[in-house]
């Protein structure tokens, strides 16, 4: 039988179960493409059209290593450059382990995370963090604070 794709929040909605019964049957799933367009009709904005003419040869000459962490993870196949066509635009890939990084993160101390924010930011990185200081009333962590674990383990591994 054919490759078919199927995804969903929770597995119940109408949607994948009607999918997924139409491949248990031998169908194909059927994906509303009506939002697809060849590449040579989309416009894109001159500021992005200049940085990318600028950017390709730098790529190519300087080269680039992308983090990846488990790519094609939850069946997201979609997510996944091919390192053949990768490659030649002069960007690599290192790809990370998200259980690797999880255990660095419960050994990163609060301190350790604060430093690596705040020496990462006069180099030019800026953060965008949800606008949710301190912890939340439901106990869960802001999520700045465990973003500054993340970069401190990342860091640090």
């Amino acid at each position: 039988m054919r490759y078919s794709s199927l995804w969903s929040l929770d597995f119940k909605d109408a949607f994948f179960r009607d999918g997924l019964r139409t491949w248990l049957d031998g169908k194909p799933v059927v994906h509303n493409t009506s939002h697809v367009r060849p590449i040579v009709d989309v416009a894109v904005p001159t500021e992005a059209y200049e940085l990318a003419t600028r950017l390709a040869p730098q790529l190519r000459r300087e080269k680039a290593i992308m983090g990846v962490f488990d790519e094609g993870c939850m069946g997201m196949y979609n997510a996944i450059i091919p390192d053949e066509l990768l490659h030649p635009t002069g960007v690599f890939k290192e790809r990370l382990s998200q259980s690797a990084l999880y255990a660095e993160m419960l050994a990163t101390a609060d301190a350790e995370a604060r430093a690596v924010r705040a020496g990462s930011t006069p180099k030019g990185m800026r953060f965008r963090d949800r606008p949710e200081p301190g912890d939340r009333p439901d106990g869960r962590p802001d999520p700045g604070a465990v973003q500054d674990v993340h970069r401190g383990a990342a860091h640090r591994g």
